[in-house]
């Protein structure tokens, strides 16, 4: 169900990763190797983006920032997104957050 994000405009990879970083699936224009690297990625990022939003929530005592349900990393020509156990590296320009997010969402009640 991965491929249905390889569709949207300036995604270039997507992928399925299980709780400690290991690569279950990946679909698109990268290397095995860069796969297994984004989904590490992805998971540790997670990990952190979970724990800043519940120290956060606590400290500004702000209800609504936890559970933090995904994140995104933007950098100068490409970036990153991820929810729950999937994420989707994109070309800057191209992509259009909202519609990914959606898209993201929906990938995430097949798998």
């Amino acid at each position: 169900m991965l491929e249905r994000l390889l569709r949207l405009d300036g995604v270039v990879a997507a992928v399925h990763f299980r709780e400690g970083g290991g690569l279950l699936n990946g679909v698109g224009q990268l290397s095995g190797e860069q796969m297994e690297l984004v989904a590490r990625f992805a998971n540790d990022h997670k990990r952190i983006t979970q724990s800043n939003g519940d120290q956060f929530s606590v400290l500004a005592q702000m209800n609504g920032w936890a559970p933090a349900r995904g994140w995104i990393v933007h950098g100068p020509r490409m970036s990153a997104v991820g929810m729950a156990d999937i994420a989707c590296v994109f070309r800057n320009g191209a992509a259009k957050y909202n519609e990914l997010l959606e898209e993201m969402r929906q990938t995430l009640t097949t798998l």
